[in-house]
């Protein structure tokens, strides 16, 4: 009765439908013994070829889990280098997108789109020195 009670614990602590959690315990004491395969399916309303079939993607489902993933923290990405010149270019470019906005406030009309380039160009410029 120890394992029931903490079986339904460990079950009961995972965040699924009810649905899922209640065949979840009904395959997890059919295959530890407690229950026949037929107490299972009845208990669940369903026949046995379906229970099978049920226990089958349930057993896959964590085999697949258990499968050996990279060990310790995943790699930080390594931040573009930009030689010289790419910085220079870079900041070329940005020298003129800002005069293309200074062009466009000053009456002859506003295009988003520049804006937007330049948000994300000038914080580029700042990491790469």
């Amino acid at each position: 009765m120890g394992r029931r009670s903490e079986m339904a614990t460990l079950v009961g602590a995972i965040e699924a439908s009810e649905a899922a959690r209640e065949r979840t315990k009904v395959v997890l004491l059919t295959l530890s013994g407690q229950w026949s395969v037929r107490d299972g399916y009845e208990r669940l309303g369903m026949g046995r070829t379906q229970f099978q079939k049920l226990r089958r993607r349930m057993l896959e489902g964590a085999v697949r889990a258990l499968e050996p993933g990279l060990s310790g923290r995943p790699r930080r990405r390594a931040r573009p280098r930009v030689d010289a010149s790419g910085k220079r270019a870079l900041e070329h470019t940005l020298r003129i997108a800002r005069a293309q906005v200074d062009i466009l406030d000053s009456g002859l009309g506003e295009v988003p789109r520049v804006r937007r380039a330049l948000r994300r160009a000038a914080p580029l410029i700042g990491r790469i020195t």
